[in-house]
């Protein structure tokens, strides 16, 4: 999920990161980058909002890993 996720929108790993259910108005998402503040919103396919229904997801954020330190490590993330 997070492959297409950087793939449809454009986003850094990061910010994908951070996507949850309140970034999406339908199949429109809409976000603001963490790095520069840049509102990223994009018109997303029906099949990646497929996905998005059917991936197991966390509470807050569609991208989970049970593994968060080996994750923040490897991605730089903080």
């Amino acid at each position: 999920m997070a492959f297409e996720l950087c793939l449809y929108t454009g986003l850094r790993c990061s910010d994908v990161c951070r996507v949850s259910r309140q970034h999406f108005k339908g199949n429109v998402f809409s976000i603001q980058t963490q790095k520069v503040w840049t509102i990223v919103t994009v018109e997303l396919p029906e099949i990646v909002i497929k996905l998005l229904e059917i991936t197991p997801t966390g509470k807050e954020t569609f991208i989970v890993n049970r593994e968060k330190e080996k994750m923040i490590a490897v991605f730089g993330l903080r």
